[in-house]
């Protein structure tokens, strides 16, 4: 139910920043089909890493930086969507925040810092813009043990250097079991809003 408050403060605050304005409620089945694909993103990756990391983390890097984006991909095209990983703090750039990922994320961010379990975020809204609709969704991405060899606050040097090669600009570190990582976001292609 807090999920469900949360997107409509949410959408709203975006509509006022941005000039879209809010559609309506977001769907309760098209929110369920987005929970699973997030849900599906996330359980690929952690299938992909645990294998990697078998062999070793910087193998596990490697994952993040190439399969990562092709079980997006492969699941975008599938359902019609676009999915990704988004983050207060990226280590790929790619992943960056768009403006109402970044609004979303610090909501996550404060309600965690107030001692909100960050496992069951999650933000649904659908927002109208240029004529246009476009159903949005967000679950948080909790740090679990395997994260933290590789986003952890103490990382092996054979980690540390292959984090540099790959991603000079990598923020993503320092993180504990249990903080709040990022974000899981799946966003509906535009669709023309049906004439009134």
């Amino acid at each position: 139910m807090k999920g469900w408050r949360l997107g409509s403060v949410l959408m709203a605050a975006y509509a006022v920043c941005s000039g879209a304005e809010p559609a309506q409620a977001p769907d309760p089945d098209l929110h369920a089909a987005d929970r699973a694909l997030a849900k599906q993103l996330a359980t690929e990756l952690k299938t992909a890493l645990t294998k990697a990391l078998q062999v070793s983390p910087e193998s596990a890097i490697g994952v993040c930086k190439t399969r990562a984006p092709q079980i997006a991909a492969k699941i975008s095209a599938e359902n019609a969507v676009t999915i990704g990983r988004t983050s207060l703090r990226v280590r790929n750039p790619a992943n960056a925040p768009s403006a109402w990922q970044r609004e979303v994320l610090e909501e996550f961010q404060r309600r965690t810092d107030a001692g909100e379990v960050a496992s069951a975020m999650e933000y649904s809204a659908v927002i109208e813009a240029d004529g246009y609709t476009a159903p949005r969704y967000m679950k948080a991405i909790v740090t679990e043990p395997l994260c933290v060899t590789c986003h952890g606050q103490q990382l092996s040097p054979a980690v540390k250097q292959a984090i540099a090669a790959k991603y000079p600009a990598d923020a993503a570190t320092g993180f504990s079991v249990g903080d709040l990582r990022g974000a899981v976001y799946v966003v509906r292609h535009l669709r023309e809003q049906p004439k009134k």
